[in-house]
């Protein structure tokens, strides 16, 4: 009867111990908070096959759960977000918080890229000799660039820089304000939400604005000239929360780092992608391309030469090896074209 006994419980912690066995292993979700609303080009080719290939590479160990639209935070709050850990991964914007990252905000610079291809594989080139140490409150999993402006008008073609002389365009600060005032132009600063009605209504002639984004304003019922002037662009990032990043196994550290690198060349074809699907709306409702002459353009670029030697004397204050980052960033900039 004690032998029946023992082998009977010997059966059952058996059994209890395969059941726990056979028990699936619960998958660690990461929250990855966006301010872009998800039928934007981030969401739909970097974000969600970002999450895929995670999921796939870790076989379902690691899930990312996608937050759109800032729901958990608005555009500005997005480091704050990654910071405290209220979202594991989030989009990062560094002229969101100017001086955080004076490195990464290099990529402000006029006429610093060809492309967004061109930009992020300069960002990332220099990722690990100087823009990693910069980020030290998250861990930064990639950086990238969004596409050059142009220059997009309604009545006047800008065929040369004497054409922008006098005339009204919306724009932003810094650099823009800068060189272009420098040329005479009056730049005016509004929210991209009343570009069109001011346009229609003649208050500017136009824009200085991605080729991308003009068909979400509807700016191709209005435009009728574009000028590729590919002024400046904007650096963005993806960050993790750092104990989020230091409580992952080094295999999955290695799978998130994959997956980021991907997402990184993802993000330069996605926004050079969009900026041609712009083009081709703008040329199918009547826009023609007048771009500026080889001459003017590199008068134009003249212009902008003192808003690099203003960064690095920026860049000095805060402590940082201006001289070598700028040779670095150069270098990077001529050998990755």
């Amino acid at each position: 009867m004690k032998r029946m006994f023992k082998w009977t419980t010997a059966l059952a912690v058996g059994v209890a111990a395969t059941t726990l066995t056979l028990q699936p292993v619960q998958a660690r979700e990461l929250k990855f908070s966006l301010l872009l609303p998800e039928n934007h080009v981030f969401v739909s080719e970097v974000a969600k096959p970002f999450a895929a290939r995670v999921a796939e590479k870790s076989a379902g160990d690691l899930t990312v759960t996608l937050y759109p639209s800032a729901v958990l935070g608005s555009g500005k709050e997005q480091l704050a977000l990654t910071e405290t850990g209220v979202a594991d991964i989030a989009l990062v914007v560094p002229s969101y918080t100017r001086g955080r990252f004076p490195r990464t905000e290099s990529g402000l610079l006029p006429f610093a890229f060809d492309s967004a291809a061109h930009g992020t594989r300069v960002l990332m080139a220099l990722r690990e000799s100087h823009l990693d140490k910069e980020f030290d409150s998250v861990k930064l999993l990639f950086a990238a660039m969004t596409s050059p402006v142009a220059i997009l008008t309604r009545s006047k073609p800008l065929a040369g820089l004497d054409d922008l002389k006098g005339i009204s365009l919306r724009g932003t600060g810094g650099a823009q304000k800068a060189v272009l005032s420098s040329l005479g132009v009056n730049l005016v600063s509004m929210p991209a939400s009343d570009l069109y009605v001011a346009m229609e209504r003649g208050t500017i002639e136009g824009t200085v604005l991605s080729l991308a984004s003009a068909p979400g304003y509807k700016l191709e019922e209005l435009v009728k000239y574009v000028n590729r002037v590919n002024f400046s662009a904007t650096p963005i990032v993806v960050a993790m929360n750092s104990n989020t990043w230091a409580s992952l196994s080094k295999q999955q550290q290695a799978i998130i780092s994959e997956a980021a690198m991907a997402a990184a060349t993802a993000t330069g074809e996605a926004y050079d992608g969009e900026d041609q699907k712009g083009l081709k709306t703008l040329q199918a409702n009547g826009a023609k391309v007048v771009d500026f002459a080889a001459a003017d353009l590199a008068r134009l670029r003249g212009a902008a030469r003192p808003e690099w030697d203003n960064w690095v004397a920026t860049l000095t204050k805060q402590g940082v090896d201006a001289d070598a980052f700028m040779a670095a960033f150069r270098k990077a900039a001529a050998d990755l074209k």
